[in-house]
């Protein structure tokens, strides 16, 4: 299954039926360990992930995160990491100054 990014209430309720970037609706990005930066990496955030562990992250963190994504999708991605990562950003953007959390879940 690799990382999944999910977004949830501060009481622990995932938030579902978000507006899919390409149509739709989606209640989860998936498989963002396929583009992931590695470690060595300069990312303070994204280099937090554990495959096999859970990170969270606050409203307050999304714009570091945000600029983090920006850099990330520069690089020559896939269709399908094109779309997960616009799914990403739109969990991102949702969870920006609210008291949402962005939830990484590892396998």
């Amino acid at each position: 299954m690799g990382i999944a990014a999910v977004l949830k209430r501060v009481d622990g309720q995932q938030v579902r039926n978000l507006p899919d970037p390409t149509g739709g609706v989606f209640d989860a990005a998936g498989d963002l360990d396929r583009v992931l930066p590695p470690g060595s990496e300069p990312f303070p955030l994204l280099n937090q992930f554990d495959p096999y562990g859970s990170v969270v992250f606050a409203g307050q963190q999304m714009n570091e995160h945000l600029a983090e994504l920006d850099t990330i999708q520069q690089r020559a991605l896939t269709p399908i990491e094109q779309h997960g990562l616009q799914r990403l950003r739109a969990l991102a953007e949702r969870c920006r100054g609210s008291d949402l959390q962005l939830w990484f879940l590892g396998d």
